[in-house]
């Protein structure tokens, strides 16, 4: 099968397309048919050789996919041949998801709503089990204070969702572009929730905007020097959500100084455990998101296809991510 690998940890000018062997199924797997995948920022870091890289079992990257069952191991009894799944496929697959094929656990994958394009559904695991983890273990009051950074993204898209669908109205959040403040409008914030961080003086009105008070939680979707402006605005003893790892110096001494709660989210905090874990995991997680986009409760994020299986499509949502270039939407390679 086709497939683009990563030569060496570095830059984008890594990424070889080659000709690799097609999966074989183990009895408890499914062989699928990528039909498209997606890239998150967690992408260039890993080809960069971050703390993530060390998960790596192939030297084909990417962890979610949309597609078609083509074969079927022996003791799967949940899918057949033509069923159109949806997958987080983690390091838990026989290779990543840059390339044509993929053999799963079938207890990884959830069947693809109908209502849903394949580009569409490639965009929701990785983001949607990222976001429903934060809305499960923070244990949200409605009286909390929250304000989010990044939140036009994918993952921001989906846990502002999740808290408005339980009531949760208390958030800020911040937006550089018109696209991105529409964007956030359409999933039910009110002009006023969100603040133009281009504009002088935003830091300020993030304050303002909470009655000159201080945080009882941010959500940095960012890291880097934003950490440092949602370390500054959560109250002592606040919580500090962090899926990045990308805070500052700077911000961990703010955050050890105000005695703030760090809660860490990592989508593979169960493979890396060395504990016992079941792939259903990630598959019934997904299964519960997926059925309340079907139902309308969340909503999945924009996409946008930018391009075929290829060197240079992998290139391309490198270099757009890692330059802050995606405009809010999942970036999405398709191989039909």
């Amino acid at each position: 099968m086709k497939a683009v690998i990563l030569n060496s940890f570095g830059g984008v000018e890594n990424f070889l397309m080659s000709t690799v062997e097609r999966p074989t199924v183990k009895r408890n797997h499914i062989l699928v048919r990528i039909i498209a995948t997606s890239f998150n920022p967690v992408d260039y870091q890993i080809r960069k050789g971050s703390e993530e890289s060390k998960l790596l079992k192939s030297a084909v990257l990417r962890r979610e996919l949309s597609g078609v069952v083509e074969v079927v191991g022996s003791e799967v009894k949940d899918y057949s041949k033509g069923d159109e799944v949806v997958a987080y496929v983690g390091s838990f697959g026989s290779n990543g998801t840059y390339a044509e094929y993929v053999s799963i656990p079938s207890d990884l994958a959830a069947r693809k709503p109908g209502i849903m394009r394949f580009e569409e559904a490639a965009g929701i695991p990785m983001v949607g089990l990222t976001a429903l983890q934060i809305f499960e273990r923070m244990n949200f009051s409605k009286d909390d204070m929250i304000f989010i950074s990044g939140a036009a993204g994918g993952v921001g898209t989906m846990i502002i969702k999740l808290l408005l669908s339980e009531g949760h109205a208390r958030i800020i959040t911040i937006a550089g572009s018109k696209e991105s403040h529409m964007h956030l409008y359409s999933l039910g914030l009110r002009q006023d929730q969100v603040i133009n961080y281009r504009e002088a003086g935003w830091e300020e009105k993030v304050i303002e905007l909470n009655e000159g008070n201080l945080y009882d939680i941010t959500i940095d979707l960012v890291g880097g020097s934003i950490s440092e402006f949602c370390a500054s605005v959560l109250r002592v003893h606040g919580i500090y959500c962090d899926i990045t790892c990308l805070a500052t110096a700077k911000a961990r001494q703010i955050l050890f100084d105000r005695g703030i709660t760090i809660m860490n989210i990592s989508n593979y905090a169960h493979a890396l455990s060395g504990v016992s874990w079941t792939p259903d995991y990630y598959g019934s997680k997904l299964k519960f998101l997926l059925g309340l986009i079907e139902k309308g409760i969340i909503t999945a994020p924009p996409v946008e296809i930018i391009g075929k299986l290829g060197v240079e499509t992998v290139r391309r949502g490198h270099t757009m991510l890692e330059h802050n270039l995606a405009g809010g939407k999942k970036l999405i390679m398709h191989n039909d």
